[in-house]
């Protein structure tokens, strides 16, 4: 494992150490990321860490979509940082404490579902499935 660390950070591509070790290229930047080795390449620099994200993410229920848009970038690189910083992010919906009331409420009088979103930092169609209008 040192030996693909320090070869990784010496410039040999991540391709080549998987197949001199016989893996996967995704095993060798598993690898690197348990190491808390910054990939290289398309890697885009952001304005939160990592751990700040992740924070975000667990304490404060901050949607994926919701820091994407902050930050200027998609939500899978919102997905990737989560990842790389070790959150283990469970399929389907995470369970939201929602004014469902409320939002039923706005909803019936006319408001659409994107202002809704906006101000909740929530996406769309959490709106949809969290109203009770049809």
């Amino acid at each position: 494992m040192q030996d693909i660390i320090s070869r990784y950070q010496d410039g040999e591509s991540a391709r080549a150490l998987a197949d001199a070790h016989g893996m996967s290229e995704r095993t060798v930047f598993r690898i690197l990321c348990r190491h808390h080795i910054p990939r290289r390449g398309s890697h885009k620099e952001l304005p939160l860490s990592n751990q700040e994200i992740a924070r975000r993410y667990l304490e404060e229920r901050q949607e994926i979509q919701q820091i994407a848009q902050e930050l200027g970038v998609s939500r899978h690189t919102i997905a990737a940082r989560l990842t790389e910083a070790g959150v283990n992010r469970a399929v389907g919906q995470r369970p939201l404490d929602l004014p469902d009331d409320l939002i039923t409420e706005r909803r019936r009088a006319g408001e659409s579902a994107q202002k809704i979103a906006e101000d909740l930092g929530i996406s769309h169609t959490t709106v949809f499935k969290h109203s009770k209008v049809l």
